[in-house]
């Protein structure tokens, strides 16, 4: 008996299962639906949903997270009643951490973060994933997770990102639906950070490489003023670090020159003198990005 190509009715049935297991490969959890309308990464399903029938009590975390003697500690977060739509998306095996995280956090607008953390500065993702969140599927190394909260329309909305131990990428998106608007007053959390830990990274001011500002950073800027004013210490450092080719004295000059225009742009008419310092590139992180600092010179507890 000579080979023969295969009957095409075996042929039909071959590409119906092989479409199907596809199919279910790539289709959501049951019952679930995008908390948010956006589009998807490519690829990427919902593998764990959740949805409130009724509003309930919620914490929205707009800190970083830490451990301390077995106890939970979150430096900042609103109680709020709502309704918690919520989905945990599982990416496509081989999608890179920082374009799922840039996928993502085009979520909300710039000047509609109230918080964002990277790597190690969110803290450890075992209490993210356990205490926070109480899903297992968020676990993974604290140098491969991205934090946000930020306000919508829709209401007040969370990711979490992580790539997990076996490189696969996690995204947890998380709208809690409100009655009414929640005030999160950004520059009020901001200052009060200062004072209690003696610096702050100002989230929403990512200085441009040539030391200027981007003009979504007037918003944040305008929102620290006031508590700046009221802040009572003697001194505050504003520290401009950026990250850019050319040699090391250029880009120190013009980080310094980013940290006097964030001075000349808040233009406190009372409360503590504002320092300069342009730190450049020579305080790394891992994430190599520029950021603007607010530094106590000596930490101390407000009264």
């Amino acid at each position: 008996m000579t080979r023969k190509s295969i009957h095409p009715a075996l042929s039909f049935l071959a590409t119906l299962v092989f479409l199907l297991l596809t199919t279910n490969a790539l289709a959501d959890i049951g019952g679930a639906s995008d908390p948010l309308p956006f589009e998807r990464y490519p690829q990427s399903r919902i593998v764990e949903y959740s949805a409130d029938s009724t509003p309930q009590a919620h914490e929205f975390i707009v800190s970083h997270v830490e451990k301390i003697r077995r106890e939970l500690k979150v430096e900042d977060q609103v109680r709020v009643n709502a309704k918690e739509i919520r989905a945990i998306y599982e990416m496509p095996a081989g999608s890179p951490l920082e374009d799922v995280i840039t996928h993502y956090r085009a979520l909300v607008a710039t000047d509609d973060v109230l918080f964002t953390c990277r790597g190690r500065d969110c803290g450890r993702s075992a209490q993210w994933a356990n205490q926070v969140f109480g899903e297992a599927t968020l676990y993974g190394p604290d140098a491969g997770q991205f934090y946000l909260a930020g306000k919508r329309a829709e209401g007040l909305v969370s990711l979490y990102v992580i790539e997990r131990g076996n490189r696969r990428v996690n995204v947890l998106v998380r709208l809690l639906v409100t009655d009414n608007d929640v005030a999160v007053a950004s520059g009020l959390r901001v200052v009060q950070t200062l004072g209690s830990r003696g610096h702050v990274i100002v989230t929403g001011v990512l200085p441009n490489v040539d030391g200027t500002l981007p003009a979504r950073a007037n918003g944040v800027l305008a929102s620290l003023k006031p508590h700046l004013e009221r802040l009572r210490e003697g001194q505050v450092y504003v520290v401009c670090h950026l990250y850019a080719p050319g040699e090391v004295n250029e880009v120190l000059a013009r980080s310094q020159s980013c940290s006097e225009r964030v001075i000349a742009q808040l233009a406190l008419k009372s409360g503590p003198e504002l320092i300069p310092f342009g730190a450049g590139p020579l305080l790394p992180r891992d994430d190599r990005v520029g950021r603007l600092e607010l530094v106590l010179p000596h930490r101390r507890t407000r009264e």
